[in-house]
């Protein structure tokens, strides 16, 4: 986890944007797998939210997409949380804007968990 942070806080450019953009979903997968019952989850998934979308590896950023958008349909527990519920939406429509607007639309399984979502969270 101390790697995944060190890379969190360099300065993203486009010398080291996919190291960056890996990191980063490096770094969501161990929030969700393995510290969802630590104190500090709510915390540490408001942080990765916030590092979303992913802009330098887009077949990453399809994968990290759909995979949160799987976890909010599932009603994950610590996405559906009260105080990361907000969050997980921003995230959603920062990433949903960004991709249209580099005409990266998600693939067919994305588009419809996007739909299920959107609807399901008022998104």
């Amino acid at each position: 986890m101390n790697s995944i942070n060190h890379l969190l806080s360099r300065p993203v450019s486009e010398a080291n944007g996919l190291t960056y953009d890996n990191a980063v979903a490096s770094f969501g997968k161990v929030i969700l797998k393995h510290l969802i019952n630590t104190p500090e989850a709510t915390n540490l998934i408001n942080q990765y939210l916030n590092l979303l979308p992913l802009k330098y590896d887009l077949e990453e950023s399809e994968k990290v997409t759909v995979n949160l958008l799987r976890l909010l349909e599932q009603g994950h527990p610590l996405l559906t949380n009260d105080s990361v519920l907000p969050n997980a939406k921003e995230a959603i429509k920062r990433i949903n804007s960004f991709r249209t607007e580099e005409g990266e639309i998600l693939e067919s399984e994305g588009v419809a968990l996007l739909v299920v979502v959107s609807n399901k969270y008022q998104i």
